[in-house]
């Protein structure tokens, strides 16, 4: 081998070796970025148990889901209470009227209690006439009684009267 063969090998021997340099620059500098990524990485790595726990938590956000059609049926009836909620201004609007016929009711409960309290007097003295004629109607039975025994008495007598007379 010729001197200018080993110079040539030993330069491209330098070149590899440079080359193999700026090679290992270049992985030692990724290396430390990715080492730099570590306490990241580690840091994520620790939540693997929460995200493990959580996907424990997914049969029952499956069961959940499975209540998804029943909730759009709740949700289906939305617009028909919101109708009756637009007729919410319209019994507001009646409800208004409700101390206007309280006023009324109390007027009518007063004149219910004046009458009550007039037709009971006027009943108690129909009562009293009632129980002053039954008293009068007593003493005419009475009387009359009285004078039904003297007849009957002067009508025997009559008739005793008459036969004598008749005998004579």
């Amino acid at each position: 081998m010729s001197s200018s063969d080993k110079n040539e090998i030993l330069l491209a021997i330098e070149k590899l070796d440079q080359k193999i340099d700026y090679v290992k620059e270049d992985l030692r500098q990724e290396m430390q970025e990715q080492l730099k990524v570590i306490p990241e990485m580690q840091k994520q790595l620790g939540i693997i148990p929460e995200m493990q726990k959580q996907l424990g938590i997914m049969p029952e956000m499956q069961k959940q889901l499975g209540a998804i059609p029943e909730m759009q049926k709740q949700l289906g009836i939305i617009p028909e209470m919101q109708k009756q909620l637009g007729i919410i201004p319209e019994m507001q609007k009646q409800l208004g009227v409700i101390p206007e016929m309280q006023r009324e009711i109390r007027n009518i409960s007063r004149t219910v209690a004046r009458m009550e309290v007039e037709h009971g007097e006027k009943l108690a003295a129909l009562f009293d006439a009632f129980t002053a004629h039954s008293e009068k109607l007593d003493i005419h039975d009475k009387r009359i009684s009285i004078c039904e025994k003297h007849i009957e008495h002067q009508s025997n007598q009559i008739y005793n009267l008459n036969s004598k007379v008749q005998e004579l």
